[in-house]
Parts: C-alpha cells; sequence; structure tokens
C-alpha cells in the first residue's frame, strides 16, 4: 500500500525541502577506504543543552561513511580534526591523506591548514562562497540535517537535544544501503568494514609472508 506523496505529508514536505547542490566530486585520485574525507561544519538550529552551536561532518569519499562530531565553537574542529586522524591510525591502521572542504576562512584558518599539512596530508579547499564546489560535503550534511529534521517534527523532541538526533541521524544513514559505482546496493557501514577486514587479512598474510 502506498503512503501519501511528500507533498500531501506535512512531516515530509516541511523536513525534505532543500536547496540543489551540485554533486560532482573533489578531482582526487581513487584511493582506499579512510583516505580522504570531505569536511565541512554546519551550524545546530539552536544551541545545544550542553552548549553545542555546531556539528563537524567528516565523510570518507569511498565509502560513503559519515563521523560526527559536535562542537561548541569553531575553534574546536582542530580537536575534531585530531580525534579522526588518531581514532583512524589507531583503531583502523589508516593514514589520512587528502582532505577536501569549501574554501571559507572561518572553517580552515591557515593556522589549521598548516597544521594539517604539517601531518602530510594535502588540504583541498573550493573557491570561497562556493559551496557547490564542495558538493559532496554539502550534500552529505544536508542529508543528515534533513533526517535528524524529519525524527524530530515528528517526535517532537526537544530542539536542545539536536546533538543527539543528529548522531542518530549519522548512525542511521551510515547504515541505510546507497548504490555504488559497481551497480551494488551496500550501506556505507557494510562497504567500510568490507575493505577493514580486507585490508587486515592482506597485511595479516603479508606480515606472515615476510617471517617464512
Amino acid at each position: 500500500m502506498g503512503g501519501p506523496a511528500t507533498c500531501e505529508c506535512e512531516v515530509c514536505a516541511t523536513g525534505k525541502a532543500k536547496r540543489q547542490v551540485s554533486r560532482e566530486e573533489p578531482t582526487l585520485r581513487p584511493r582506499g577506504a579512510g583516505a580522504q574525507f570531505s569536511f565541512d561544519l554546519h551550524p545546530g538550529p539552536v544551541a545545544g543543552f550542553g552548549g553545542e552551536k555546531y556539528f563537524a561532518l567528516f565523510t570518507c569519499i569511498t565509502t560513503r561513511m559519515r563521523f560526527y562530531y559536535a562542537l561548541k565553537s569553531k575553534t574546536e574542529v582542530r580537536d575534531a580534526f585530531k580525534k579522526l586522524t588518531s581514532m583512524l591510525e589507531t583503531q583502523y591502521g589508516i593514514k589520512l591523506i587528502n582532505l577536501a572542504s569549501d574554501g571559507e576562512k572561518a572553517l580552515l584558518t591557515k593556522e589549521l591548514v598548516k597544521f594539517i599539512e604539517g601531518l602530510g596530508i594535502r588540504v583541498f579547499q573550493s573557491a570561497p562562497s562556493t559551496p557547490t564546489q564542495n558538493g559532496h560535503a554539502e550534500r552529505s550534511g544536508a542529508v543528515v540535517k534533513e533526517r535528524a529534521r524529519l525524527m524530530n517534527l515528528d517526535s517532537r523532541i526537544p530542539e536542545e537535544l539536536w546533538t543527539e538526533t543528529y548522531r542518530t541521524a549519522v548512525y542511521l544513514l551510515n547504515r541505510t544501503p546507497l548504490k555504488g559505482s559497481d551497480h551494488s546496493w551496500r550501506s556505507p557501514h557494510e562497504r567500510w568494514w568490507t575493505y577493514m577486514r580486507t585490508t587486515t587479512l592482506y597485511t595479516a598474510t603479508s606480515s606472515e609472508s615476510s617471517r617464512a
């Protein structure tokens, strides 16, 4: 049985209203999972229960796996980035190679870019005030906000708890199947862990071979 069209459902029509964003990817060489991320900073709807005003969203370009961090100020972007890189290296043995972001000076300051590049990571920035050039990150953030907005409208959760609603939206989107370039339907979570299992097996096999 089919449900109502978006225009007939007030929650859907309100929650899914959005601006069109370019889907063009940054010009980056293909890499494995976790090696390349797009990044953007989004404002929260209101001040969060813990004083959070923004959320940083890092999206793996290869698998579409998202990593979310709620922030009280823009100055915490550096801490969020350090948490991401530390998690990738400690948990998965992955070295971040490329980071794509928009060119807003308030987002990636000269000091932050210098810090990131000092780690050997290349930063690809689009022109300032042209979010469509960073379409992948912009769209990823828009999808998260849309999903969270729908949950808020339907459940009437207090807006001050938006940090948890957004966190839940990211969790669900990471487990929602998407059609990949190979035409298969798999979730970002499945693609991420498929790559991790393959990499771990290859590393273990190579290690055993070198000792033989």
